[in-house]
């Protein structure tokens, strides 16, 4: 099993992320109400369509198809629509503290204080290839040396003080949904290239 980084110089047409919930709904038929119950890990599902491309182009791409080799390699991708925070924070970031699984809220050591993050804006937790991403849910702001920001998912598990916090293009794990990987030809064009992938951090 390898880890196949996403090329840099394909042109992504359409790009849809989705979070896979593992919850579970119970609603009362006497009274009513409902109870809902987390009874497993979320994860990632995005979707990658290349559409329409000259066929002299498209070896990259056809390339990337025979790398994964159907399910078994795992790709290294990015949101390809924010790659960075839409806020202005920069430079080395760490965990401040210590983190442990179940936690939705950071404290991060670094940036210049006034520098933030805004809600939508993704990090990497953890050291290496196999971090998390997650997203900020709430604006923040630098302050005395740190930012302390509200995340989804949780954290699923856990991480010393001083563990890698990554802004720039932070990248999840992925495995194709599908093992059928194809393209359509039609009068010197090519479309159809699409990559239906499901977040896996297990090794």
């Amino acid at each position: 099993m390898s880890i196949i980084s996403f090329p840099t110089d394909i042109w992504v047409t359409r790009m849809r992320w989705e979070q896979m919930r593992m919850d579970l709904t119970h609603t009362s038929p006497m009274s009513g109400a409902s109870q809902g119950v987390v009874y497993g890990l979320p994860r990632w599902k995005v979707s990658v369509e290349i559409d329409r491309m000259n066929e002299s182009d498209t070896g990259t791409v056809k390339a990337l198809l025979m790398k994964l080799n159907g399910q078994i390699n795992q790709l290294a991708l990015w949101d390809i629509g924010r790659p960075r925070p839409v806020g202005t924070i920069t430079g080395f970031l760490t965990l401040g503290s210590a983190a442990t699984a179940g936690d939705d809220t950071l404290t991060i050591s670094g940036g210049t204080n006034g520098e933030t993050l805004k809600a939508g804006d993704w990090l990497g937790v953890g050291e290496g290839q196999y971090q998390q991403v997650v997203m900020v849910t709430d604006d923040a702001t630098v302050s005395g040396g740190s930012i302390t920001v509200n995340i989804q998912p949780p954290l699923r598990s856990s991480h010393d003080s001083g563990a890698d916090v990554t802004w720039d293009k932070p990248k999840a794990l992925f495995r194709l949904a599908n093992p059928r990987q194809g393209w359509d030809y039609q009068a010197d064009k090519v479309s159809g290239f699409t990559l239906d992938l499901i977040e896996d951090w297990q090794a």
